[in-house]
């Protein structure tokens, strides 16, 4: 498989996740839309069904969460205790 078809995976997603870390809403409720109705508009070689949308963008919030939490956890800005 050619990986070099998806080169404008990367800008997109650099738009989309700064769109949601500005306006504070997560980044699934983003990609989706863009998973279900882009990717089609770009040609058959985009296939994605609606489920494996719903779960690459949850997929892509789980490394978000996950340096969000170990940025904070460096900073000792999170209290296990509580």
């Amino acid at each position: 498989m050619d990986w070099s078809i998806y080169w404008f995976m990367f800008p997109i997603s650099i738009c989309v996740a700064t769109t949601a870390m500005l306006s504070g809403i997560g980044g699934a409720a983003l990609f989706i839309p863009i998973f279900v109705i882009i990717f089609p508009i770009l040609g058959p070689e985009y296939p994605l069904t609606t489920a494996a949308a719903i779960g690459t963008a949850l997929m892509t919030e789980v490394f978000g969460f996950s340096s969000g939490f170990v940025g904070y956890y460096r900073k000792r800005l999170i209290d296990f205790r509580s």
